[in-house]
């Protein structure tokens, strides 16, 4: 139509209306058959455009067809293989949280239970403790997420590959929670040595 528009106005711009009535006879004809000749030019314009329209529908249904297969592959993603819910390392990371809980809170239990200690030294770990507790929760939730279904889009690779990688963290966690239990447990039995023989030596000191 845009075409057919076009076409009559580059006429109208090369020729004025009393021009129109001054051609001969032969001309007026070759006109009125270009005119015919362009209607029936729009009526397959328009067949045209019909048929490319019904043509886009059946490429839009196609691509629609398409676009369900991928979606019904990515909702593939969002459910979890029993197979990897079942991983070995699942139980072993959720084991060493519960290490890791178990063992510091009997720490700072001691730590403030212990008078050798000052206030700054207990209050610091406690503030270890929390960090680390955070960052289980955070790892144990990500991991929920992993083997929850529709939590999580990945392939079973990659799920396993994310409960390897939390598997490792975890152990590290604990390897590091084993350390530092350690090593204030040694700086209680030295206060706890510095005490007594600041006791024995005031016991000494009072007899003489």
């Amino acid at each position: 139509m845009i075409l057919a528009l076009w076409c009559v106005s580059c006429a109208a711009d090369a020729q004025t209306f009393n021009e129109w009535f001054k051609q001969k006879k032969t001309q007026k004809q070759y006109l009125i058959q270009q005119i015919a000749a362009l209607k029936i030019y729009l009526k397959f314009l328009k067949k045209g455009y019909d048929i490319s329209k019904k043509g886009l529908q059946i490429v839009g249904d196609i691509k629609d067809g398409n676009f369900n297969d991928h979606s019904t592959y990515f909702q593939s993603l969002m459910l979890v293989n029993p197979s990897v819910k079942m991983t070995a390392k699942i139980s072993l990371i959720i084991s060493y949280q519960a290490k890791i809980i178990n063992d510091f809170r009997k720490l700072n239990e001691e730590c403030r239970a212990n008078k050798n200690l000052s206030n700054e030294e207990v209050q610091y770990v406690s503030l270890v403790y929390k960090n680390l507790l955070e960052r289980c929760e955070g790892s144990i939730s990500e991991l929920n997420s992993i083997i929850t279904d529709n939590a999580s889009q990945m392939k079973d690779e990659e799920r396993i590959g994310r409960i390897e990688a939390i598997y490792d963290d975890m152990k590290d966690k604990y390897a590091f929670t084993m350390s530092f239990c350690n090593s204030t447990r040694m700086l209680l039995m030295e206060r706890d040595r510095e005490k007594s023989e600041v006791d024995v030596s005031k016991k000494l000191n009072e007899s003489l």
